[in-house]
């Protein structure tokens, strides 16, 4: 038995009231890490900051890190 076209148009209307309605109220609240009356965010986690990549890859090949695993019998 086929659903009737009345009850199918109210099916989808009724599916994306409720999914523009979660859009809704998920724009609404605030992200957890902003600023009261800042634009932007703040970063709950700093780390200090980016050195040059190439000074990274000199002073792996340098130093010879990583390190082999030790050979085990």
């Amino acid at each position: 038995m086929r659903a009737r076209p009345e009850r199918r148009c109210a099916a989808a209307l009724l599916t994306l009231t409720t999914l523009l309605g979660c859009v809704a109220c998920a724009q609404l609240a605030p992200p957890a890490n902003a600023q009261p009356g800042a634009s932007g965010f703040a970063n709950n986690y700093p780390h200090p900051p980016k050195a040059s990549f190439w000074a990274w890859q000199w002073e792996r090949l340098r130093d010879g890190l990583p390190k082999p695993p030790p050979q085990s019998l």
